[in-house]
């Protein structure tokens, strides 16, 4: 049995398999590294809470781990997953975790598969746990376009 650990912190996942040498607690440590990309993330939260549109959740959705390049922390309640291929996953967590736009989030697999309504997540700093809610495929919001001077 493969247990996988990832950590998302604003934008940015590491994945660690205690296998490789590295204990739990070591990888907690590299959080600090994850604070800048925190900072940096602000700007793109801000435009992922633009006019977006997301479908219905679809029940019993389940992300292959592996498969996902990043988080974006939107706010308390909601985290995006943009998958490799270009799509995003929209979970609506069914309260709000407080913390988790600050501090990031762990999540530990047995089978490498992110479910909705099952996967618990831990708050970094707090340890506050919460549980992933639906999952909703998401559609950002198309970028505004660049304004243009005229004389």
């Amino acid at each position: 049995m493969q247990v996988q650990l990832a950590v998302a912190v604003r934008g940015r996942k590491a994945a660690i398999s205690p296998g490789e040498g590295r204990s739990i607690s070591g990888v907690l440590r590299i959080r600090a590294i994850f604070y800048a990309a925190v900072i940096a993330g602000f700007a793109s939260a801000a435009n992922a809470q633009g006019a977006a549109t997301s479908a219905p959740a679809v029940k019993n959705v389940c992300l292959q781990s592996y498969l996902v390049d990043h988080t974006t922390t939107v706010n308390p309640s909601v985290v995006l997953f943009h998958m490799r291929n270009g799509t995003v996953w929209k979970n609506t967590l069914p309260q709000p975790c407080r913390g988790l736009a600050f501090h990031g989030f762990v999540y530990e697999t047995k089978d490498e598969q992110i479910c909705s309504d099952k996967q618990p997540i831990s708050v970094i700093e707090t340890h506050q746990v919460c549980t992933l809610g639906a999952f909703t495929p998401y559609t950002p919001p198309p970028h505004a376009p660049a304004a243009v001077n005229t004389p």
